[in-house]
């Protein structure tokens, strides 16, 4: 956890700190209450997990490409 945020306030600097540990931790907390919530739905219906590990699979993927895309 502190190396991420090391890498993060090398990458977007100290000014806008605050501002980008607002934004990853809102995201961070909207994901904590969607995904166990979509999971235990996904699980219920289908009585299986796996298009909720595909789900995440793909929404992993397009988040690395997000982050691949950014310049500092």
């Amino acid at each position: 956890m502190i190396l991420s945020r090391t890498i993060q306030v090398e990458y977007f600097g100290r000014e806008l700190f605050g501002k980008m540990l607002g934004i990853i931790m809102g995201f961070a907390s909207l994901g904590g209450i969607i995904g166990p919530t979509l999971a235990g739905w996904a699980f219920d219906t289908l009585k299986s997990y796996h298009l909720v590990w595909f789900g995440y699979c793909v929404v992993s993927w397009l988040s690395i490409g997000l982050i691949l895309r950014m310049k500092p």
